[in-house]
């Protein structure tokens, strides 16, 4: 399956075909119809995460919710409210049933996935939080700023224990791999340190 987020406010399931194979060359087929269409935010639309084990999946709103959805019946399973501003990612734990959220209010808020309540905030960066990432075998976050800031935080004392200062600019993307050994951040002027 796909899953696809759009600024009409809406999140679509779609399903994968399976190739098709005609002279030894594979053939382009072109699926019209979603799964499911569901109107999810009544703002746009700036992130969507699909959970570890594909059960749910989980939808980031400048309306300043994050949805969680059962992702085979397309269903609202909870909405996370207790962000001041516009929400700009979501990013689901690995080990643990929890999530993570970041906002233009400034702060990254754990949440619970059992009682969908906020577990716990980090505050520290000086303008709006972009992008959020759980690293480390899940005992850390990583978060990016329009403060042009990367920070590292510990996720059981709530505390910053490292900040990356290599941009001058909003930093727009984030991309972790091996578990954190290797954070790559983007930002406005096109400048990519790793």
């Amino acid at each position: 399956f796909i899953l696809t987020a759009s600024n009409d406010l809406t999140v679509k399931k779609w399903a994968v075909p399976k190739p098709t194979i005609s002279d030894g060359n594979f053939e382009l087929q072109v699926v019209k119809v979603s799964e499911y269409t569901r109107r999810a935010h009544e703002k746009d639309i700036n992130a969507l995460s699909v959970a570890p084990n594909d059960s749910t999946f989980a939808t980031a709103s400048y309306d300043k919710t994050c949805k969680v959805w059962d992702l085979e019946s397309g269903e609202v399973k909870a909405t996370l409210a207790n962000h001041r501003r516009g929400l700009w990612d979501v990013a689901f734990c690995q080990y643990e049933r929890l999530i993570a959220t970041c906002s233009g209010d400034k702060t990254i808020k754990i949440w619970s996935l059992d009682t969908f309540a906020v577990v716990k905030t980090f505050e520290g960066h000086t303008n709006a939080v972009q992008r959020c990432s759980f690293i480390n075998k899940q005992t850390q976050l990583v978060s990016s700023s329009a403060d042009g800031l990367v920070k590292i935080w510990d996720c059981s004392t709530g505390e910053c224990v490292k900040t990356l200062d290599g941009h001058t600019n909003r930093i727009w993307a984030l991309c972790v791999a091996e578990d954190g050994d290797l954070i790559v951040s983007a930002d406005a002027d096109g400048v990519f340190p790793v």
